[in-house]
């Protein structure tokens, strides 16, 4: 298993420096001019900022620095443990690195006897088989685990028939590790995926021994979560490689991550109406299918993010709309970087905080449908280094209001800002609408709650 690193820099206002760990520069630490935001930052780069400091850097270095996400106050840039909660070291956590790090030398000096591996195997299988997921995925991914999938290199080994290159990229052996990590469509979906395993990568050359660290997960806060929507992501990326192998059907990395995180999210809403009916018979709660409105007196404000990763661009979409389910507001903000999903999704609610308090509302209520970043928000519960910024700017954001709650939709709920949010990732600069709205968008919030507009001759 590969640690992740225990201590990183959260970027406050950016006033102070940015320290990166990055492959083939080591630990890179900048000082950056006070007060620098993304735009002017990434101006600064594209003339003669680097160069003064005297380093040649590559573009994918540059691209990290700019897409950190700044503060909107003036918060100093600090230390962040990764194994506490606040992100502060404690004596605790740093014993539990202690003794695992003893642990792992003792294993090295004395090797696993066999019976150890058979143990592993069997906590494995266990934990696999007892995932709330789809039985048709836990046999997929025993299939995967067992190598038994039908990829170009086996069926040459087994058999001694067709090619061993990849369909897809044409490029390398198919081999079940370079569909699901190495095939260029892979590497793009697990960039803009919402669940990520960067700490794992040395471990993708052998699918059991990422699956197994993968499995380390479930101890962790949100642990299963990111265990079974994982699960829907390989089972996804399996599917699009045969549809273009049987096919030639080339799916879109968006659409595969957002298929995989749509069958997960109706999975569980499934299984809890299940739980429901049966402990109260009759009483089931009806998941939610389309927009309602909210009390009256509220606001509800609907968010999304969308990610070009074509395009390298990103687009946030913002509705605002009262208790007769009205729209009164709609914000499209657009940037050129390489965004990632749950970071995109929480600076999109910072950005529908923003546009409330300058609205003057005092009552709102805001829905998104990314599950993780919800979740973060109303259990006060990071652990997410590149978050805690904008997580902390939302908590001091809320304040402002009388009322202010985030909840989770699903996508059939929040259509109408992801559309709007697609639109802004095609955009060339932000937008915001109040009182005059494009037909298109009038058109999506009726459709949201079921109103067909009436025939006129």
């Amino acid at each position: 298993m590969v640690r992740k690193r225990l201590v990183e820099i959260t970027i406050g206002a950016g006033q102070r420096q940015c320290h990166l760990g990055s492959p083939g520069f080591g630990n890179l630490t900048i000082a950056l001019p006070s007060v620098m935001h993304e735009r002017q930052l990434m101006e600064t780069a594209a003339a003669l900022a680097w160069q003064k400091i005297g380093l040649s850097l590559c573009w994918d270095v540059v691209n990290q620095i700019t897409n950190i996400p700044l503060s909107l106050y003036d918060r100093k840039d600090r230390l962040f443990w990764n194994l506490s909660k606040s992100g502060i070291y404690t004596v605790k956590t740093g014993y539990v690195i202690a003794k695992e790090e003893k642990e792992k030398t003792n294993q090295r000096l004395a090797p696993d006897p066999e019976t150890s591996w058979e143990i592993r195997k069997h906590t494995v299988w266990k934990t696999l088989w007892s995932l709330n997921i789809k039985m048709k995925l836990k046999h997929f991914l025993w299939r995967c685990l067992q190598n038994g999938l039908a990829t170009n290199e086996a069926l040459y080994k087994r058999f001694g028939i067709g090619n061993k290159i990849c369909h897809c990229c044409g490029e390398d052996m198919e081999t079940i590790e370079h569909i699901f990590f190495n095939c260029p469509t892979a590497q793009v979906i697990w960039k803009i995926a919402p669940v990520r395993w960067e700490g794992l990568a040395k471990l993708q050359g052998n699918l059991w021994r990422w699956w197994e660290a993968v499995l380390q997960a479930a101890k962790e806060t949100q642990g299963v979560g990111r265990i079974q929507l994982t699960a829907n992501i390989l089972w996804q990326i399996w599917k699009a490689r045969n549809k273009f192998a049987f096919q030639q059907e080339i799916a879109d990395a968006k659409i595969i991550v957002d298929k995989a995180q749509q069958e997960w999210i109706e999975y569980e809403a499934a299984k809890e109406s299940d739980t429901g009916s049966n402990s109260e018979p009759g009483k089931a709660t009806p998941i939610q299918q389309r927009w309602e409105p909210p009390k009256e007196g509220t606001i509800r404000i609907n968010t999304d993010a969308a990610i070009s990763a074509k395009m390298v661009r990103s687009g946030l979409g913002i509705i605002a709309r009262n208790w007769r389910g009205e729209l009164v507001r709609a914000k499209g903000i657009t940037a050129r970087r390489k965004g990632i999903a749950a970071t995109e999704e929480a600076l999109a609610i910072r950005g529908a905080l923003e546009m409330a308090q300058l609205a003057g509302w005092t009552t709102i209520e805001v829905q998104s449908d990314c599950k993780h970043v919800v979740s973060l928000i109303n259990t006060d519960n990071v652990q997410d280094c590149s978050l805690q910024t904008i997580l902390e700017d939302i908590d001091v954001q809320k304040r402002n209001f009388e009322s202010c709650t985030f909840t989770f939709v699903p996508r059939t709920v929040n259509q109408c800002s992801h559309e709007l949010a697609q639109f802004a990732a095609k955009a060339t600069r932000s937008f915001e609408w109040e009182g005059s709205f494009p037909i298109w968008l009038s058109s999506l919030v009726r459709k949201d709650m079921g109103v067909v507009t009436p025939f006129c001759n």
